[in-house]
């Protein structure tokens, strides 16, 4: 597979926020009322889903099934960013696109370049199915392998959704991303 590039995902630090839940409905007798303490869930923050559209806008459906590697390239402004700290964000929004689930992630390769631009380059490959077997095996009974035995028997349309749905912001923010090109990831040598 080419390598992509895509923007610089949101930090981890940025992918969730509290949300109140308000009153909560007793399950016996359907009445509400509110707790002690306010009831708090997770939701994704705006800038976590802003991303998602956009990595789905870029990428056509065409996930790989079984184990996969990845190789990550993350380009960023300053030493004080953290590399590692956008790779939630990344595998989240590669599911569906260039694997089903992040599950499937058997190896992870990356390293971080400080320089002017910013942004991320990203490779995903079929893992090695000897050395990761059980990890194959295991995918094949979960709803991942429900999801690759589904594609091969239905055949899905492959292009992207259309860039044009994105928000113009997005968009903006889209066209100023300027990554240079990377060089893939070398093959490791054979033993």
């Amino acid at each position: 597979m080419d390598s992509i590039t895509l923007p610089l995902p949101p930090s981890a630090n940025a992918l969730v926020r509290p949300a109140l839940l308000g009153k909560l409905t007793c399950p016996r007798c359907s009445c509400s009322f509110m707790p002690k303490a306010p009831p708090v869930r997770l939701v994704s923050t705006q800038e976590a889903r802003d991303f998602r559209k956009v990595v789905h806008a870029m990428l056509a459906e065409n996930p790989i099934d079984g184990p996969v590697e990845i190789f990550v390239t993350v380009y960023v402004d300053s030493i004080a960013s953290d590399g590692r700290n956008r790779d939630k964000a990344l595998d989240d929004a590669l599911n569906g696109r260039l694997f089903f689930d992040d599950k499937q992630i058997a190896e992870w390769h990356g390293c971080k370049v400080i320089g002017p631009d910013t942004g991320i380059v990203v490779t995903v490959v079929p893992a090695d199915p000897v050395k990761h077997a059980e990890l194959a095996r295991r995918l094949a009974k979960s709803k991942v392998g429900e999801q690759a035995a589904e594609r091969r028997q239905v055949k899905l349309e492959l292009p992207s959704p259309a860039a044009a749905a994105l928000p113009e912001n997005l968009k903006d923010k889209l066209a100023r991303l300027a990554v240079p090109n990377v060089v893939p990831p070398p093959e490791e040598p054979s033993r």
